[in-house]
């Protein structure tokens, strides 16, 4: 009798062992190179921050935020014009959408809220982020 206990406490036991680590799930699988929704953050001029947003794999949407960043931090290294309304601008909080075929627009769309700028993914090192950092400048709103 005392064995057959004994023999139950160790199947009780064992199977508690199984459960806690039985039941772990498995790590996340590795999605950078899944094309879906994503969102990253640039830093730019004096630290300040923006957000890039698209339907990207992980490397995609870093290379459209990366040519973005640098396009923003060119023009407000080379035009000192530029400086205050850029720091202006920046500090709303602005989102970058990145689109690769958009439908509504070829290049930039504003939607007048003055922090957003849809860009079509072909113009992201162009002087089309000028733009759209123009039209969200006066909470404009712009297809073009």
């Amino acid at each position: 009798m005392k064995t057959l206990k004994q023999f139950f406490v160790l199947i009780v036991i064992a199977l508690v062992a199984f459960a806690v680590v039985g039941c772990k799930e498995d790590d996340p699988p590795n999605d950078d190179n899944v094309v879906k929704e994503r969102s990253t953050t640039i830093t730019l001029f004096e630290g300040k921050t923006a957000t890039v947003k698209g339907v990207f794999d992980k490397e995609g949407l870093n290379d459209a935020a990366g040519k973005i960043a640098n396009q923003l931090n060119t023009v407000f290294n080379t035009n000192a014009a530029a400086q205050n309304p850029y720091r202006e601008i920046i500090s709303r909080g602005i989102t970058f959408i990145v689109e690769t075929n958009p439908d509504e627009y070829r290049y930039i769309k504003t939607i007048g809220d003055g922090k957003t700028i849809y860009i079509a993914l072909s113009v992201v090192d162009t002087v089309a982020v000028n733009d759209g950092m123009v039209s969200i400048y006066t909470n404009g709103s712009v297809i073009s």
